[in-house]
Protein backbone atom coordinates (compact mmCIF):
# COMPACT_ATOMS: atom_id res chain seq x y z
CA UNK A 1 0.00 0.00 0.00
CA UNK A 2 2.80 2.42 0.90
CA UNK A 3 4.65 1.77 -2.37
CA UNK A 4 1.40 2.25 -4.29
CA UNK A 5 0.83 5.65 -2.63
CA UNK A 6 4.41 6.69 -3.39
CA UNK A 7 3.94 5.78 -7.05
CA UNK A 8 0.80 7.93 -7.17
CA UNK A 9 2.60 10.87 -5.54
CA UNK A 10 5.58 10.61 -7.90
CA UNK A 11 3.25 10.30 -10.88
CA UNK A 12 1.37 13.47 -9.90
CA UNK A 13 4.60 15.40 -9.27
CA UNK A 14 6.12 14.09 -12.48
CA UNK A 15 3.11 15.12 -14.55
CA UNK A 16 3.15 18.60 -13.01
CA UNK A 17 6.88 19.07 -13.66
CA UNK A 18 6.50 17.75 -17.21
CA UNK A 19 3.70 20.24 -17.86
CA UNK A 20 5.90 23.10 -16.62
CA UNK A 21 8.79 22.02 -18.85
CA UNK A 22 6.50 21.75 -21.86
CA UNK A 23 5.06 25.20 -21.25
CA UNK A 24 8.49 26.77 -21.25
CA UNK A 25 7.20 29.34 -18.79
CA UNK A 26 8.90 30.09 -15.49
CA UNK A 27 6.43 30.24 -12.63
CA UNK A 28 6.86 33.90 -11.72
CA UNK A 29 3.74 33.81 -9.57
CA UNK A 30 5.04 31.41 -6.90
CA UNK A 31 6.13 34.23 -4.60
CA UNK A 32 2.55 35.53 -4.34
CA UNK A 33 1.44 32.32 -2.67
CA UNK A 34 4.47 30.95 -0.83
CA UNK A 35 6.07 34.02 0.76
CA UNK A 36 4.81 35.22 4.13
CA UNK A 37 4.88 38.88 3.07
CA UNK A 38 1.51 40.39 2.17
CA UNK A 39 1.09 41.82 -1.32
CA UNK A 40 0.14 45.51 -1.30
CA UNK A 41 -1.04 47.31 -4.42
CA UNK A 42 -3.27 50.15 -5.54
CA UNK A 43 -6.22 49.96 -7.90
CA UNK A 44 -7.21 53.23 -9.55
CA UNK A 45 -10.55 53.31 -11.37
CA UNK A 46 -11.53 56.57 -13.13
CA UNK A 47 -14.81 58.23 -12.15
CA UNK A 48 -16.80 57.01 -15.23
CA UNK A 49 -15.78 53.42 -14.44
CA UNK A 50 -16.81 53.82 -10.79
CA UNK A 51 -20.24 55.01 -11.88
CA UNK A 52 -20.64 51.93 -14.09
CA UNK A 53 -19.68 49.63 -11.24
CA UNK A 54 -22.07 51.43 -8.87
CA UNK A 55 -24.89 50.46 -11.21
CA UNK A 56 -24.18 46.73 -10.94
CA UNK A 57 -25.54 44.31 -8.37
CA UNK A 58 -25.60 40.54 -8.36
CA UNK A 59 -28.78 38.69 -9.27
CA UNK A 60 -29.18 35.03 -10.07
CA UNK A 61 -29.53 34.03 -13.68
CA UNK A 62 -27.89 37.14 -15.10
CA UNK A 63 -25.72 36.31 -18.14
CA UNK A 64 -22.00 36.88 -17.80
CA UNK A 65 -21.99 39.76 -20.28
CA UNK A 66 -24.27 41.75 -17.96
CA UNK A 67 -21.42 41.95 -15.45
CA UNK A 68 -19.60 45.10 -16.62
CA UNK A 69 -15.83 45.31 -17.05
CA UNK A 70 -14.17 48.69 -16.64
CA UNK A 71 -10.55 49.73 -17.09
CA UNK A 72 -8.22 50.48 -14.21
CA UNK A 73 -4.55 50.99 -13.39
CA UNK A 74 -2.73 48.78 -10.89
CA UNK A 75 0.40 49.91 -9.03
CA UNK A 76 2.70 47.82 -6.85
CA UNK A 77 5.75 49.71 -5.68
CA UNK A 78 7.33 51.15 -8.82
CA UNK A 79 5.56 48.68 -11.14
CA UNK A 80 2.53 49.89 -13.10
CA UNK A 81 -0.02 47.92 -15.12
CA UNK A 82 -2.41 49.85 -17.35
CA UNK A 83 -5.50 48.83 -19.33
CA UNK A 84 -6.39 46.24 -16.69
CA UNK A 85 -10.04 45.19 -16.75
CA UNK A 86 -11.87 44.83 -13.44
CA UNK A 87 -15.33 43.58 -12.54
CA UNK A 88 -17.15 43.02 -9.28
CA UNK A 89 -17.61 39.44 -8.11
CA UNK A 90 -19.58 37.64 -5.43
CA UNK A 91 -23.08 36.22 -4.99
CA UNK A 92 -25.89 36.52 -2.44
CA UNK A 93 -23.73 36.24 0.65
CA UNK A 94 -20.47 37.79 -0.52
CA UNK A 95 -21.38 40.55 -3.01
CA UNK A 96 -20.70 44.08 -1.82
CA UNK A 97 -20.96 47.35 -3.72
CA UNK A 98 -17.90 49.11 -5.07
CA UNK A 99 -18.17 51.75 -2.32
CA UNK A 100 -18.20 49.13 0.43
CA UNK A 101 -15.73 46.18 0.63
CA UNK A 102 -16.11 44.84 -2.90
CA UNK A 103 -14.68 41.61 -4.25
CA UNK A 104 -12.89 41.98 -7.61
CA UNK A 105 -11.52 40.04 -10.51
CA UNK A 106 -8.62 41.73 -12.32
CA UNK A 107 -7.71 40.66 -15.85
CA UNK A 108 -4.31 41.93 -16.97
CA UNK A 109 -4.29 40.40 -20.46
CA UNK A 110 -7.79 41.02 -21.79
CA UNK A 111 -6.88 44.41 -23.26
CA UNK A 112 -3.11 43.83 -23.42
CA UNK A 113 -2.47 40.27 -24.58
CA UNK A 114 1.10 39.94 -23.26
CA UNK A 115 0.60 41.76 -19.98
CA UNK A 116 0.97 39.69 -16.81
CA UNK A 117 0.90 40.31 -13.06
CA UNK A 118 3.75 38.24 -11.64
CA UNK A 119 3.21 35.86 -14.55
CA UNK A 120 -0.59 35.68 -14.09
CA UNK A 121 -3.25 36.77 -16.53
CA UNK A 122 -5.98 37.04 -13.89
CA UNK A 123 -6.31 37.35 -10.12
CA UNK A 124 -9.29 37.66 -7.80
CA UNK A 125 -9.54 39.61 -4.57
CA UNK A 126 -12.04 38.15 -2.10
CA UNK A 127 -13.49 40.23 0.71
CA UNK A 128 -13.91 37.11 2.94
CA UNK A 129 -17.31 38.26 4.17
CA UNK A 130 -18.25 34.59 4.71
CA UNK A 131 -14.91 33.58 6.25
CA UNK A 132 -13.80 35.88 9.08
CA UNK A 133 -10.70 33.70 9.62
CA UNK A 134 -9.41 34.60 6.12
CA UNK A 135 -7.73 31.15 6.16
CA UNK A 136 -10.21 28.74 4.63
CA UNK A 137 -9.37 29.38 0.96
CA UNK A 138 -5.63 28.98 1.38
CA UNK A 139 -5.74 26.12 3.87
CA UNK A 140 -8.30 24.05 1.96
CA UNK A 141 -6.77 24.64 -1.47
CA UNK A 142 -3.51 23.26 -0.10
CA UNK A 143 -5.38 20.19 1.21
CA UNK A 144 -7.12 19.56 -2.12
CA UNK A 145 -3.83 19.91 -3.97
CA UNK A 146 -2.26 17.32 -1.68
CA UNK A 147 -5.20 15.06 -2.47
CA UNK A 148 -4.42 15.19 -6.19
CA UNK A 149 -7.05 17.77 -7.22
CA UNK A 150 -5.79 20.76 -9.25
CA UNK A 151 -6.97 24.05 -7.76
CA UNK A 152 -5.74 27.63 -8.13
CA UNK A 153 -3.55 28.90 -5.30
CA UNK A 154 -4.45 31.40 -2.61
CA UNK A 155 -2.55 34.08 -0.72
CA UNK A 156 -3.30 37.42 0.93
CA UNK A 157 -3.15 41.06 -0.06
CA UNK A 158 -3.94 44.53 1.27
CA UNK A 159 -5.36 46.44 -1.72
CA UNK A 160 -6.28 50.09 -1.98
CA UNK A 161 -9.09 51.36 -4.19
CA UNK A 162 -8.68 54.95 -5.36
CA UNK A 163 -6.61 55.68 -2.27
CA UNK A 164 -9.02 53.95 0.15
CA UNK A 165 -7.59 51.01 2.13
CA UNK A 166 -9.79 47.94 1.84
CA UNK A 167 -8.11 45.95 4.59
CA UNK A 168 -7.01 42.32 4.47
CA UNK A 169 -8.18 40.40 1.38
CA UNK A 170 -7.69 36.87 0.08
CA UNK A 171 -5.75 36.83 -3.20
CA UNK A 172 -6.65 34.03 -5.60
CA UNK A 173 -4.89 32.81 -8.73
CA UNK A 174 -7.11 33.12 -11.79
CA UNK A 175 -8.50 30.28 -13.88
CA UNK A 176 -6.27 30.78 -16.90
CA UNK A 177 -3.91 28.91 -19.16
CA UNK A 178 -1.02 29.46 -16.76
CA UNK A 179 -2.88 27.48 -14.08
CA UNK A 180 -3.86 24.70 -16.49
CA UNK A 181 -0.30 24.31 -17.80
CA UNK A 182 0.94 23.52 -14.32
CA UNK A 183 -1.45 20.60 -13.96
CA UNK A 184 -2.19 19.21 -17.43
CA UNK A 185 0.05 18.18 -20.32
CA UNK A 186 -2.35 19.73 -22.86
CA UNK A 187 -3.74 23.13 -21.92
CA UNK A 188 -6.03 23.66 -24.92
CA UNK A 189 -9.12 22.64 -22.98
CA UNK A 190 -11.68 24.06 -23.12
CA UNK A 191 -12.19 25.04 -19.50
CA UNK A 192 -15.83 25.48 -18.48
CA UNK A 193 -17.37 27.44 -15.61
CA UNK A 194 -20.62 26.14 -14.14
CA UNK A 195 -23.42 28.63 -13.68
CA UNK A 196 -24.37 29.81 -10.19
CA UNK A 197 -26.30 27.03 -8.39
CA UNK A 198 -26.72 25.14 -11.67
CA UNK A 199 -25.65 21.73 -12.89
CA UNK A 200 -24.39 20.57 -16.28
CA UNK A 201 -27.99 20.14 -17.48
CA UNK A 202 -28.17 23.95 -17.42
CA UNK A 203 -25.03 24.37 -19.51
CA UNK A 204 -21.76 26.09 -18.66
CA UNK A 205 -19.69 29.01 -19.94
CA UNK A 206 -16.33 28.51 -21.62
CA UNK A 207 -13.60 30.33 -19.70
CA UNK A 208 -11.14 29.75 -22.51
CA UNK A 209 -10.55 27.40 -25.43
CA UNK A 210 -13.00 25.95 -27.92
CA UNK A 211 -14.66 22.53 -28.07
CA UNK A 212 -13.15 20.36 -30.78
CA UNK A 213 -15.35 18.53 -33.26
CA UNK A 214 -16.35 14.96 -32.36
CA UNK A 215 -15.07 15.37 -28.82
CA UNK A 216 -16.47 15.39 -25.32
CA UNK A 217 -19.80 17.09 -24.79
CA UNK A 218 -21.92 17.61 -21.70
CA UNK A 219 -24.93 15.73 -23.17
CA UNK A 220 -22.83 12.56 -23.22
CA UNK A 221 -21.84 13.03 -19.56
CA UNK A 222 -25.43 13.85 -18.62
CA UNK A 223 -26.71 10.77 -20.46
CA UNK A 224 -24.22 8.57 -18.60
CA UNK A 225 -25.18 10.06 -15.23
CA UNK A 226 -28.88 9.46 -15.87
CA UNK A 227 -28.52 5.92 -17.24
CA UNK A 228 -30.92 3.67 -15.26
CA UNK A 229 -28.88 0.48 -15.69
CA UNK A 230 -26.06 0.43 -13.08
CA UNK A 231 -23.53 -1.48 -15.27
CA UNK A 232 -24.21 0.84 -18.22
CA UNK A 233 -24.09 3.86 -15.91
CA UNK A 234 -20.64 2.87 -14.65
CA UNK A 235 -19.33 2.16 -18.16
CA UNK A 236 -20.75 5.41 -19.49
CA UNK A 237 -19.28 7.52 -16.68
CA UNK A 238 -15.86 5.89 -16.99
CA UNK A 239 -15.84 6.67 -20.73
CA UNK A 240 -16.21 10.45 -20.24
CA UNK A 241 -15.21 11.23 -16.63
CA UNK A 242 -11.80 11.17 -14.93
CA UNK A 243 -13.06 8.77 -12.28
CA UNK A 244 -9.89 8.77 -10.19
CA UNK A 245 -9.88 12.54 -9.79
CA UNK A 246 -13.64 12.69 -9.32
CA UNK A 247 -13.68 10.13 -6.49
CA UNK A 248 -10.78 12.02 -4.90
CA UNK A 249 -12.79 15.23 -5.17
CA UNK A 250 -15.77 13.57 -3.51
CA UNK A 251 -13.57 12.26 -0.69
CA UNK A 252 -12.12 15.72 -0.05
CA UNK A 253 -15.55 17.36 -0.21
CA UNK A 254 -16.82 14.95 2.44
CA UNK A 255 -13.77 15.27 4.69
CA UNK A 256 -13.87 19.07 4.61
CA UNK A 257 -17.66 19.20 4.24
CA UNK A 258 -17.67 21.47 1.20
CA UNK A 259 -21.35 22.30 1.47
CA UNK A 260 -21.19 24.98 -1.23
CA UNK A 261 -19.30 22.92 -3.81
CA UNK A 262 -20.37 20.75 -6.73
CA UNK A 263 -20.97 17.49 -4.87
CA UNK A 264 -23.46 18.83 -2.34
CA UNK A 265 -24.73 22.03 -3.90
CA UNK A 266 -24.02 22.03 -7.66
CA UNK A 267 -22.12 25.28 -7.19
CA UNK A 268 -18.58 26.70 -7.35
CA UNK A 269 -17.00 24.38 -9.91
CA UNK A 270 -15.07 24.30 -13.16
CA UNK A 271 -14.79 21.46 -15.69
CA UNK A 272 -11.70 20.88 -17.81
CA UNK A 273 -11.62 18.86 -21.03
CA UNK A 274 -8.44 16.80 -20.66
CA UNK A 275 -7.81 16.15 -24.36
CA UNK A 276 -5.11 13.45 -24.25
CA UNK A 277 -7.23 11.31 -21.90
CA UNK A 278 -10.57 12.39 -23.42
CA UNK A 279 -12.11 12.81 -19.99
CA UNK A 280 -13.83 15.61 -18.11
CA UNK A 281 -12.10 16.75 -14.90
CA UNK A 282 -14.19 18.54 -12.24
CA UNK A 283 -12.28 21.21 -10.32
CA UNK A 284 -13.40 22.99 -7.11
CA UNK A 285 -13.78 26.74 -6.71
CA UNK A 286 -14.82 28.87 -3.75
CA UNK A 287 -13.65 27.39 -0.45
CA UNK A 288 -14.62 30.06 2.06
CA UNK A 289 -17.41 27.97 3.65
CA UNK A 290 -15.82 24.69 4.74
CA UNK A 291 -16.19 22.38 7.77
CA UNK A 292 -19.57 24.01 8.45
CA UNK A 293 -21.43 20.86 9.62
CA UNK A 294 -18.97 18.87 11.65
CA UNK A 295 -21.15 15.79 12.31
CA UNK A 296 -22.47 15.48 8.74
CA UNK A 297 -22.53 12.06 7.03
CA UNK A 298 -19.31 10.56 5.76
CA UNK A 299 -20.96 10.11 2.36
CA UNK A 300 -23.78 12.44 1.39
CA UNK A 301 -25.70 12.75 -1.83
CA UNK A 302 -26.44 16.36 -2.68
CA UNK A 303 -27.43 18.35 -5.75
CA UNK A 304 -24.64 17.39 -8.16
CA UNK A 305 -26.05 15.07 -10.84
CA UNK A 306 -22.69 13.47 -11.60
CA UNK A 307 -21.85 13.13 -7.91
CA UNK A 308 -25.14 11.38 -7.21
CA UNK A 309 -24.62 9.05 -10.17
CA UNK A 310 -21.12 8.11 -9.03
CA UNK A 311 -22.13 7.57 -5.41
CA UNK A 312 -25.08 5.42 -6.46
CA UNK A 313 -22.62 2.71 -7.55
CA UNK A 314 -21.14 0.44 -4.83
CA UNK A 315 -17.79 0.21 -6.64
CA UNK A 316 -17.44 3.98 -6.70
CA UNK A 317 -18.57 4.38 -3.09
CA UNK A 318 -15.82 1.96 -2.09
CA UNK A 319 -13.26 4.08 -3.98
CA UNK A 320 -14.40 7.24 -2.20
CA UNK A 321 -14.23 5.57 1.22
CA UNK A 322 -10.73 4.26 0.38
CA UNK A 323 -9.62 7.80 -0.50
CA UNK A 324 -11.16 9.15 2.72
CA UNK A 325 -9.20 6.62 4.76
CA UNK A 326 -6.01 7.32 2.80
CA UNK A 327 -6.26 11.11 3.22
CA UNK A 328 -7.32 10.87 6.87
CA UNK A 329 -4.33 8.66 7.69
CA UNK A 330 -1.82 10.90 5.86
CA UNK A 331 -2.27 14.66 5.60
CA UNK A 332 -5.78 15.12 7.08
CA UNK A 333 -4.40 15.09 10.62
CA UNK A 334 -5.89 17.67 13.04
CA UNK A 335 -2.51 18.62 14.52
CA UNK A 336 -0.91 19.05 11.08
CA UNK A 337 -3.79 21.14 9.76
CA UNK A 338 -4.00 23.22 12.94
CA UNK A 339 -0.27 23.94 12.85
CA UNK A 340 -0.53 25.07 9.24
CA UNK A 341 -3.56 27.25 10.03
CA UNK A 342 -1.64 28.98 12.83
CA UNK A 343 1.35 29.54 10.51
CA UNK A 344 -0.84 31.28 7.95
CA UNK A 345 -2.62 33.27 10.66
CA UNK A 346 0.68 34.46 12.14
CA UNK A 347 1.86 35.72 8.74
CA UNK A 348 -1.22 37.92 8.22
CA UNK A 349 -1.80 38.87 11.87
CA UNK A 350 -0.35 42.42 11.55
CA UNK A 351 -3.08 43.34 9.05
CA UNK A 352 -5.88 41.16 10.45
CA UNK A 353 -9.00 42.65 12.08
CA UNK A 354 -9.58 42.14 15.83
CA UNK A 355 -12.08 39.28 15.38
CA UNK A 356 -9.74 37.11 13.33
CA UNK A 357 -8.05 35.31 16.23
CA UNK A 358 -11.37 33.95 17.50
CA UNK A 359 -12.40 33.03 13.95
CA UNK A 360 -9.16 31.06 13.50
CA UNK A 361 -9.78 29.25 16.78
CA UNK A 362 -13.34 28.43 15.70
CA UNK A 363 -12.12 27.06 12.35
CA UNK A 364 -9.55 24.82 14.03
CA UNK A 365 -12.22 23.57 16.44
CA UNK A 366 -14.57 22.72 13.55
CA UNK A 367 -11.79 20.85 11.74
CA UNK A 368 -11.03 18.83 14.87
CA UNK A 369 -14.70 17.98 15.43
CA UNK A 370 -15.23 17.04 11.78
CA UNK A 371 -12.31 14.63 11.72
CA UNK A 372 -13.44 13.11 15.03
CA UNK A 373 -16.85 12.47 13.44
CA UNK A 374 -15.16 11.00 10.35
CA UNK A 375 -13.22 8.60 12.57
CA UNK A 376 -16.40 7.47 14.32
CA UNK A 377 -18.13 6.88 11.01
CA UNK A 378 -15.17 5.04 9.49
CA UNK A 379 -15.30 2.69 12.47
CA UNK A 380 -19.05 2.20 12.15
CA UNK A 381 -19.13 1.72 8.41
CA UNK A 382 -17.19 -1.52 8.73
CA UNK A 383 -20.52 -3.01 9.90
CA UNK A 384 -22.38 -1.93 6.74
CA UNK A 385 -25.31 -4.28 6.09
CA UNK A 386 -24.81 -4.80 2.35
CA UNK A 387 -27.73 -6.99 1.31
CA UNK A 388 -29.55 -7.46 -1.99
CA UNK A 389 -33.22 -6.97 -2.79
CA UNK A 390 -35.31 -9.62 -1.08
CA UNK A 391 -32.64 -10.45 1.48
CA UNK A 392 -33.20 -9.96 5.20
CA UNK A 393 -30.92 -9.05 8.09
CA UNK A 394 -31.67 -9.92 11.70
CA UNK A 395 -31.56 -7.04 14.17
CA UNK A 396 -29.49 -7.27 17.35
CA UNK A 397 -27.76 -5.02 19.85
CA UNK A 398 -30.88 -3.47 21.36
CA UNK A 399 -30.59 -0.79 24.06
CA UNK A 400 -33.27 1.35 25.70
CA UNK A 401 -33.90 5.08 25.64
CA UNK A 402 -36.34 7.34 27.45
CA UNK A 403 -38.45 9.45 25.09
CA UNK A 404 -40.53 11.26 27.71
CA UNK A 405 -41.40 10.94 31.35
CA UNK A 406 -40.16 7.95 33.36
CA UNK A 407 -40.85 4.70 31.47
CA UNK A 408 -39.54 1.36 32.74
CA UNK A 409 -37.75 -1.18 30.55
CA UNK A 410 -37.53 -4.95 30.87
CA UNK A 411 -36.22 -8.03 29.02
CA UNK A 412 -37.49 -11.60 28.99
CA UNK A 413 -35.33 -14.07 30.88
CA UNK A 414 -34.59 -15.97 27.67
CA UNK A 415 -33.90 -12.64 25.84
CA UNK A 416 -36.64 -13.42 23.35
CA UNK A 417 -38.44 -10.14 23.92
CA UNK A 418 -38.05 -6.64 25.31
CA UNK A 419 -40.69 -4.37 26.78
CA UNK A 420 -41.64 -0.87 27.81
CA UNK A 421 -43.88 -0.09 30.81
CA UNK A 422 -45.29 3.40 30.46
CA UNK A 423 -47.54 5.72 32.46
CA UNK A 424 -49.30 8.99 31.72
CA UNK A 425 -47.17 11.45 29.68
CA UNK A 426 -44.29 9.02 29.29
CA UNK A 427 -42.82 7.06 26.38
CA UNK A 428 -39.82 4.85 25.84
CA UNK A 429 -38.14 2.79 23.15
CA UNK A 430 -35.73 -0.05 22.52
CA UNK A 431 -33.42 0.81 19.66
CA UNK A 432 -30.53 -0.45 17.61
CA UNK A 433 -28.25 1.19 15.01
CA UNK A 434 -27.46 -0.12 11.56
CA UNK A 435 -25.46 1.10 8.53
CA UNK A 436 -27.38 0.73 5.27
CA UNK A 437 -26.88 1.44 1.58
CA UNK A 438 -29.25 3.60 -0.44
CA UNK A 439 -32.57 1.93 -1.18
CA UNK A 440 -35.97 1.05 0.19
CA UNK A 441 -36.31 -1.29 3.16
CA UNK A 442 -39.09 -2.73 5.32
CA UNK A 443 -38.75 -2.93 9.10
CA UNK A 444 -41.19 -5.45 10.53
CA UNK A 445 -41.89 -7.39 13.70
CA UNK A 446 -44.47 -8.36 16.34
CA UNK A 447 -45.70 -6.57 19.46
CA UNK A 448 -48.37 -7.30 22.09
CA UNK A 449 -49.73 -5.97 25.35
CA UNK A 450 -47.70 -7.01 28.37
CA UNK A 451 -48.66 -7.93 31.90
CA UNK A 452 -49.68 -5.06 34.15
CA UNK A 453 -49.98 -5.87 37.83
CA UNK A 454 -52.06 -2.85 38.79
CA UNK A 455 -54.80 -3.28 36.19
CA UNK A 456 -56.37 -5.88 33.94
CA UNK A 457 -56.24 -3.73 30.85
CA UNK A 458 -53.71 -1.68 28.88
CA UNK A 459 -54.14 1.68 27.21
CA UNK A 460 -50.85 1.65 25.31
CA UNK A 461 -49.80 2.11 21.68
CA UNK A 462 -46.69 0.94 19.85
CA UNK A 463 -44.86 1.96 16.69
CA UNK A 464 -41.60 1.75 14.79
CA UNK A 465 -39.60 4.94 14.36
CA UNK A 466 -36.61 5.38 12.04
CA UNK A 467 -34.22 8.33 12.15
CA UNK A 468 -30.67 9.29 11.34
CA UNK A 469 -28.67 11.07 14.04
CA UNK A 470 -26.81 13.06 11.33
CA UNK A 471 -29.79 14.35 9.39
CA UNK A 472 -30.57 18.04 9.84
CA UNK A 473 -33.69 18.51 7.69
CA UNK A 474 -37.07 16.97 7.02
CA UNK A 475 -37.81 15.03 3.85
CA UNK A 476 -36.07 12.48 1.71
CA UNK A 477 -33.57 14.76 0.03
CA UNK A 478 -31.42 15.33 3.13
CA UNK A 479 -31.30 19.03 2.26
CA UNK A 480 -28.30 20.83 3.73
CA UNK A 481 -29.73 24.35 3.45
CA UNK A 482 -32.72 26.26 2.14
CA UNK A 483 -31.19 26.88 -1.31
CA UNK A 484 -31.22 23.24 -2.41
CA UNK A 485 -32.64 22.51 -5.84
CA UNK A 486 -33.93 19.05 -4.92
CA UNK A 487 -37.69 18.62 -4.69
CA UNK A 488 -39.03 18.47 -1.15
CA UNK A 489 -40.62 15.14 -0.27
CA UNK A 490 -42.02 14.71 3.25
CA UNK A 491 -41.80 11.44 5.15
CA UNK A 492 -39.32 8.73 4.24
CA UNK A 493 -36.60 7.79 6.67
CA UNK A 494 -37.76 10.45 9.14
CA UNK A 495 -41.35 9.20 9.03
CA UNK A 496 -43.02 6.86 11.49
CA UNK A 497 -45.67 4.26 11.32
CA UNK A 498 -48.64 5.78 13.11
CA UNK A 499 -48.91 4.58 16.68
CA UNK A 500 -51.07 1.49 16.77
CA UNK A 501 -53.23 0.84 19.82
CA UNK A 502 -52.68 -2.65 21.20
CA UNK A 503 -55.33 -5.06 22.40
CA UNK A 504 -56.38 -4.10 25.93
CA UNK A 505 -56.12 -7.61 27.37
CA UNK A 506 -52.64 -8.46 28.59
CA UNK A 507 -50.75 -11.23 26.81
CA UNK A 508 -53.15 -11.52 23.85
CA UNK A 509 -52.08 -12.47 20.35
CA UNK A 510 -49.17 -10.71 18.69
CA UNK A 511 -49.83 -7.72 16.41
CA UNK A 512 -47.73 -7.35 13.23
CA UNK A 513 -46.13 -3.95 12.66
CA UNK A 514 -44.24 -2.76 9.58
CA UNK A 515 -42.54 0.45 8.50
CA UNK A 516 -40.92 1.25 5.14
CA UNK A 517 -37.65 3.18 4.95
CA UNK A 518 -36.79 5.12 1.79
CA UNK A 519 -33.09 5.94 2.24
CA UNK A 520 -31.83 8.34 -0.43
CA UNK A 521 -28.25 8.64 0.74
CA UNK A 522 -25.34 6.54 -0.59
CA UNK A 523 -24.91 5.06 2.89
CA UNK A 524 -26.13 6.13 6.32
CA UNK A 525 -26.28 4.97 9.90
CA UNK A 526 -29.89 4.77 11.04
CA UNK A 527 -31.47 4.26 14.42
CA UNK A 528 -34.43 1.84 14.49
CA UNK A 529 -36.86 2.37 17.40
CA UNK A 530 -39.42 0.00 18.92
CA UNK A 531 -41.41 2.65 20.74
CA UNK A 532 -44.37 2.64 23.12
CA UNK A 533 -46.42 5.31 24.87
CA UNK A 534 -49.60 5.54 26.90
CA UNK A 535 -50.55 3.71 30.09
CA UNK A 536 -49.62 0.09 30.27
CA UNK A 537 -47.02 -2.29 28.91
CA UNK A 538 -45.85 -3.27 25.39
CA UNK A 539 -43.70 -6.30 24.59
CA UNK A 540 -41.69 -6.61 21.32
CA UNK A 541 -40.77 -10.05 19.97
CA UNK A 542 -37.02 -9.82 19.17
CA UNK A 543 -37.07 -13.02 17.13
CA UNK A 544 -39.55 -11.47 14.69
CA UNK A 545 -37.76 -8.14 14.22
CA UNK A 546 -36.02 -8.00 10.85
CA UNK A 547 -35.11 -5.65 8.05
CA UNK A 548 -35.72 -6.58 4.39
CA UNK A 549 -34.27 -4.77 1.40
CA UNK A 550 -36.88 -3.96 -1.24
CA UNK A 551 -34.82 -2.24 -3.98
CA UNK A 552 -31.22 -2.23 -5.20
CA UNK A 553 -30.36 1.25 -6.57
CA UNK A 554 -26.90 1.30 -8.09
CA UNK A 555 -26.70 -2.48 -8.48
Amino acid sequence: MRSFRLRIIFAVLGATCWALRCSGVEDLSAGLFTNSALVHFRIDIPAPGMEILRGYTFHRGAPRDERPDVLCTVREGTSIWTNVTVHLKGTYGSFRSVDSVPAFTLNFSKQAARQRFHGLEKISLNNSIQDPSRLSEKLCRELYTRGGIPVPRAGHATPELNGRSLGLYVLLEGWDRNFVRRHFSDSRGPLYEGHFLSDIDQGADIVYGRPANDRLAFPKLLLAAQEPSPPKRLAGLESVLDMDRFTRLLALDMLAWNGDGYSLHANNYRIFDDRPRQRFVFLPHGMDQMFTITDAPILASGDGLVARAVLSLPECRALVIDHIREFRNSFFQPDIISRRALEIAAAIAPQAPPDQAQAVSDLIQRITERLHSIDQQLAGITNLASIRAGQTVALTGWTNRTIAGTPLFFQAVDLSSVGVRSSTNSAGAWLTSIWLEEGRYRLQGRVRSGNVASAATNHISAAFRVRSPRKRSMGLDWGWDSRRRAEYRPGGETGNLAYQALASTSGTNWTELACEIDLRQPIADLELFCEASGVGEAEFDLRSLKLTRLTDPGR
